[in-house]
């Protein structure tokens, strides 16, 4: 009894202790797997190390995949996932009078994602007009509008993957509800602004970190070549770049700091944000994004905006310029031609995910259409996995009319079948750079160097593209492969 209590608990913990089957490397749907006790390794003591009787005969069936930072069973599941959703797209890319609005609005954009001729025959085209009006800019008092143009061309941060900061340009803004009054939604302004995972990137001193950072200055210029600029004049912008990001680190919150809800329950008025930022317009920022006026905002880091007006003041115009033009086409880089995705990919999947691949494009664009019209990709998605006659055959099924006893059919020895009495706590996993023993005592394996787990009581996050905590869910980590 005790045996069976504990393998529970270990492959709740142990999200790769599920599956036997890696990613396929077609579009193909995987198989999905279920735990079998046959799975743990009778050979060993479980009590001298759970862990390896638990999971040590998975580990040596299921090698990392090479387009994936790390694996697990649940990543099993976003793969099989994001291929459904892929069938979808393809689906209702194929031109037909039949097509509704909604399958021809997701058919086109994946259509258009997946047409790497004309992606790369266009080049550096689409993006040009942003970058020629940071190029304008020639007062900082024009932040504002320059600002509020990038922010709105931009893909929105996915907030799963905003503990250290939120991964935009400057600063974040995004709708979040109330920690007083959950009914209420807010205006949040949040740290952001830095390209690397979190302000301890910028700031520790060890080997590790001064080696990522001179890689990441070569990756800034490398980036800024592309776009046009000498390698001279990029590699000036690369240290502009380098010191405005650290001393945006500087001003963060620490990712400890941040896990406390009362540290980021900041409202105030739009004077008040004003007063910590007054080089900063925040009535012309507002504007120019088309925000409605708001009586207030959940600020929720206030000694990062007293940074950023530093930052305002200490740096020059051109520098300013040199900063924008990099955040720009590092936001863009894996939607443009394959000089930026493979440069994108270079850094952020191989150097900072120990990715060996970049993921196959058509995993990219259904991950990328479900994220820009989640919506109507989910309105496909449910047509054609879940129609009238499966919905309403499931709604048949649950009525009360008609109870039904669930049990295990085969129970594990020496355990007892018993009604759950209360929600079983939900498991996570993210792992983002190397291996490292968890706070449980376990290493998952990964190929970067944080792995997190932590629990909550029930489900509170958007699952609809898979598990979206996972890996492929993160916009940054989707379009790099890690």
């Amino acid at each position: 009894m005790r045996i069976c209590i504990l393998l529970a608990v270990v492959f709740a913990l142990c999200a790769p202790a599920f599956a036997q089957t890696p990613a396929p490397p077609s579009s193909s749907m995987p198989a999905l797997e279920h735990f079998h006790i046959d799975q743990v390794d009778k050979s060993l003591d479980p009590c001298s190390d759970f862990f390896q009787y638990a999971c040590s005969k998975w580990l040596k069936a299921n090698p990392i995949p090479p387009d994936q930072g790390g694996w697990g069973t649940f990543n099993a599941l976003a793969i099989w996932n994001i291929a459904a959703v892929h069938n979808t797209l393809e689906q209702a890319a194929k031109p037909s009078p039949d097509r509704t609005p909604v399958q021809q609005k997701v058919g086109d954009y994946y259509a258009s994602c997946m047409d790497e001729d004309a992606i790369h025959k266009a080049g550096l085209k689409p993006l040009q007009p942003a970058l020629d009006r940071i190029a304008r800019l020639r007062d900082k008092s024009q932040l504002p509008e320059v600002i509020a143009s990038i922010h709105q061309i931009v893909r929105p941060a996915n907030l799963n993957f905003i503990d250290a900061a939120y991964q935009g340009v400057v600063f974040g803004i995004y709708s979040q509800p109330g920690f007083d009054d959950a009914r209420m939604t807010l205006a949040a302004l949040d740290q952001s602004g830095m390209a690397l995972p979190g302000r301890e990137f910028y700031l520790n001193d060890d080997a590790k970190s001064k080696e990522i950072r001179d890689k990441y200055i070569k990756h800034v210029a490398r980036l800024l070549e592309l776009s046009g600029e000498t390698p001279a004049q990029a590699a000036r912008d690369a240290q502009s770049v380098l010191a405005m990001e650290t001393d945006l680190a500087n001003a963060a919150m620490d990712i400890v700091l941040r896990r406390d809800p009362k540290n980021q329950n900041n409202r105030m008025s739009l004077q008040q944000i004003q007063a910590l930022t007054p080089s900063f317009n925040w009535s012309r920022y507002f504007a120019a994004m088309q925000a409605p006026a708001s009586p207030q905002y959940l600020v929720l880091a206030p000694g990062f905006f007293q940074g950023m007006e530093k930052l305002v003041q200490s740096h020059s115009t051109e520098q300013w310029q040199a900063y924008l033009r990099w955040s720009t086409l590092d936001a863009m880089a894996p939607s443009l031609s394959q000089p930026f995705v493979d440069e994108n990919f270079d850094f952020f999947g191989r150097t900072l995910g120990g990715t060996k691949e970049l993921q196959p494009r058509w995993r990219r664009c259904s991950i990328y259409a479900d994220i820009d019209l989640g919506e109507a990709v989910g309105q496909a998605y449910v047509a054609k996995y879940f129609p009238p006659e499966i919905k309403n055959a499931c709604c048949s099924w649950s009525k009360p009319s008609r109870p039904r006893s669930i049990r295990t059919s085969t129970p594990l020895p020496g355990c007892r079948t018993q009604p759950r009495q209360q929600p079983t706590p939900s498991w996570r996993r993210r792992s983002t750079r190397s291996d490292i023993p968890t706070t449980g005592g376990t290493t998952l394996r990964s190929r970067s160097s944080v792995t997190t787990f932590w629990a909550t009581s029930s489900e509170h996050r958007d699952l609809k593209s898979g598990v979206a905590w996972l890996n492929s869910a993160n916009p940054r980590t989707a379009a790099s492969g890690a």
